[in-house]
């Protein structure tokens, strides 16, 4: 099944008692974590023990990493600001066409969720040196410390690599994504399945371990305003790369994961399916239409089919969904803007005319579920927008504008 892992909170009455627990657990366990000069020389102990590990693991030698350690804050600034402060046109252009697409509600801030994800982080890899983030990354839990160590001595090692980028879109990059963050995860689980998992202290019981675990638990997974959608693109490269890449070391051992970043998946479809991968089957080029008039095309786009799954599951089952997006072949999205107008244009390629027909219906289905207008089975309007798809043999056209002339009309190829 394509969700692996839903984050989503269920407010049931335990949990709500568990969240009462924990806020009151974390205070009293940050007070027991070292400060300071401690807490680095405990982590930094911690990290040469995990490159003991890694090297035993993976047989290859690792370079020493400086370990620097940050604050949330600190984080929330350099890495989430500092990337999506430059980009901030850009993400209020992706903000409209999720929105267009019913992927986000119509009050969700990507910006906000931009820096929203950046602040749950424990551990990265930035500059050459290894960051961690003093209020996520707990060293007295020895077992979870070094396991972190390990993911991040994985993209240490990556570092070394020459990884070819082979596409630089949403799908493309999601994909090779999959190949780097799933190695590093995977190192990571390896570590965790040959330890024995360390057995209490004497002067701890086991219920305040317990907590701990939970909270950590809940540090990873609660948002405060992460949409589910985004949520499920963040993680793909961690939920699914894992798979991706413990596929090819059943195959052939390391030596067959090291060989991927010599050719790097390039699409979704390759990741969720490691045998189109290793058929080699690759995205089609699909044509784009053009606008008529003096519309100016802003960006080019490719989502590929794990996007499709997750726009369709937001509002239809996740069987139906997936049945749905499986017979993606390839897709073109174009982003225009003329004045304050915007419009964009997304042709998606099938494998088969049953699988483009199949698609139709499942988003015409989805477009039921939501709060927009049915003017026909195939045009659609709400906040300000409008919304059409036609189908023509293996491929499916779905247009958005503000602009209701240039939806309704045709288009040539």
């Amino acid at each position: 099944m394509y969700l692996k892992k839903k984050h989503t909170i269920f407010l049931v009455s335990l949990i709500m008692i568990l969240l009462i627990s924990i806020f009151g657990i974390q205070e009293l366990f940050s007070t027991l974590r070292p400060q300071g000069s401690e807490y680095k020389i405990l982590a930094e102990e911690l990290l040469n023990e995990a490159k003991k590990e890694f090297e035993l693991i993976r047989g290859v030698s690792l370079r020493q990493v400086n370990l620097e350690v940050v604050s949330k804050d600190w984080v929330i600034e350099n890495w989430g600001k500092g990337y999506a402060d430059p980009e901030i046109e850009s993400i209020l252009r992706e903000e409209k066409v999720y929105k267009a697409l019913f992927m986000i509600p119509q009050d969700a801030n990507l910006y906000e969720a931009r820096l929203e994800w950046t602040g749950v982080f424990s551990a990265a890899v930035w500059q050459g040196k290894i960051y961690i983030v003093e209020e996520n990354f707990d060293p007295t839990d020895d077992f979870g410390a070094k396991s972190t160590f390990i993911h991040e001595q994985t993209h240490i090692m990556q570092g070394t690599l020459s990884i070819p980028t082979t596409s630089t879109t949403f799908d493309g990059e999601k994909a090779r994504a999959a190949l780097i963050e799933g190695d590093a995860t995977f190192m990571a689980d390896t570590f965790k399945n040959q330890e024995v998992t360390p057995t209490c202290s004497s002067k701890a019981s086991s219920e305040p371990l317990l907590l701990v675990s939970m909270l950590n638990l809940f540090s990873d997974e609660i948002y405060l305003s992460l949409p589910d959608t985004i949520s499920a693109f963040n993680w793909f490269p961690y939920d699914y790369g894992v798979d991706f890449v413990s596929e090819l070391h059943q195959m052939g051992g390391w030596s067959a994961v090291n060989q991927a970043y010599e050719n790097p998946p390039t699409t979704t479809e390759q990741v969720l399916h490691p045998e189109k991968y290793l058929s080699q089957e690759v995205a089609e080029t699909v044509e784009m239409p053009s606008l008529p008039g003096d519309w100016v095309k802003i960006k080019d786009e490719r989502f590929g089919e794990y996007f499709i799954f997750i726009m369709l599951e937001n509002w239809i089952s996740e069987t139906e969904a997936e049945q749905a997006a499986e017979g993606w072949g390839g897709d073109s999205f174009a982003y225009y803007e003329k004045e304050a107008e915007y419009a964009f244009t997304w042709n998606i390629f099938w494998d088969s005319k049953d699988d483009a027909h199949e698609f139709y219906i499942a988003f015409q289905k989805m477009m039921y579920e939501t709060s927009a207008e049915k003017e026909n089975c195939t045009h659609w309007y709400a906040n300000g927008r409008y919304v059409s798809i036609t189908w023509n043999e293996n491929s499916t056209l779905i247009t958005s504008s503000t602009d209701e002339t240039l939806v309704k009309q045709p288009f040539s190829g």
